[in-house]
């Protein structure tokens, strides 16, 4: 699934198991948006974001 096809995903950003609900949008070829529905004040740059679509691992990216 692309980021076009489908906007609502779930989002894991540090280790451990919590994923959170999110919506991406894609903002240019090769960068997504994401919107978190809860706020995460641990989030920094170089991070990784992991998404999730119903327990599928759809690929991730470094947190700019």
């Amino acid at each position: 699934i692309s980021p076009s096809q489908k906007s609502k995903l779930k989002v894991k950003v540090r280790h451990g198991p919590q994923m959170n609900d999110c919506e991406i949008e894609v903002i240019h070829n090769d960068r997504i948006s994401v919107k978190m529905d809860a706020s995460d004040s641990g989030i920094a740059a170089g991070q990784y974001a992991i998404f999730y679509d119903d327990e599928i691992c759809l690929g991730g990216g470094v947190i700019e």
